[in-house]
């Protein structure tokens, strides 16, 4: 474990009631940008449920066998859901700090 607190463990993922395992077909147009899209959209409607979640992406999970998907598809990411271990979540930023209208720092509200 190093400074931050980071290791290879993912109890996140063993101890998760729910994982969505998300996978794309790659000979489709835009499949990554496409499936990001659909993850995105996923992890809005996870959070309004009153769920937590977040991507996980692994590499050389063997997911394909275990869950009978086929090789020819690609992982994109693992979605565990669950109840968030963080019930103090700090609110949000209005949007005038953190976005600029017509030019980069003029805000909503000039």
């Amino acid at each position: 474990m190093n400074e931050h607190g980071i290791t290879s463990s993912k109890a996140f993922l063993e101890s998760a009631p729910v994982l969505i395992a998300v996978f794309f077909d790659p000979t489709v147009p835009y499949p990554i940008p496409s499936t990001w899209l659909a993850i995105g959209f996923m992890l809005l409607q996870i959070e309004d449920e009153g769920f937590s979640s977040l991507p996980y992406t692994p590499s050389g999970a063997a997911l394909h066998a275990i869950l009978g998907v086929p090789e020819t598809l690609g992982l994109a990411a693992v979605l565990p859901i669950g109840k968030g271990v963080f019930s103090d979540r700090k609110p949000r930023k209005p949007l005038s700090e953190i976005a600029s209208a017509e030019t980069y720092g003029r805000h909503f509200n000039d």
